[in-house]
């Protein structure tokens, strides 16, 4: 019983990995287009200012999105490390026992 609890759990913790990398390939590209808008706009100041009262309801919309998207991603982070710590307390009990892994 204890191996299937141990190997759910790897399972899970190799899940969330992969998931994390996605998410990090997620923020890197969207750094990289908020990084081309900026110089894009850096030699048009007036055109920024107008798009940017224009568009103001949906840039707060992103702002609540981004502030969600950064909310799941630490939640995932924090998981692993819940997973993780699982995994090293059942290494230790089964050390403990005598049992091999």
């Amino acid at each position: 019983m204890q191996n299937k609890y141990k190997n759910i759990l790897k399972e899970r913790l190799i899940f969330y990995k992969m998931w994390k990398n996605d998410w990090d390939l997620y923020f890197f590209h969207k750094s990289i287009t908020e990084k081309a808008k900026k110089k894009y706009y850096s030699e048009r100041k007036f055109l920024k200012l107008l798009l940017s009262i224009y568009f103001l309801p949906l840039k707060i919309f992103k702002y609540i999105e981004d502030s969600r998207d950064a909310h799941i991603y630490n939640k995932g982070v924090t998981l692993m490390k819940v997973i993780q710590d699982e995994l090293d307390e059942t290494k230790k009990i089964n050390q403990l026992r005598g049992e091999n892994e």
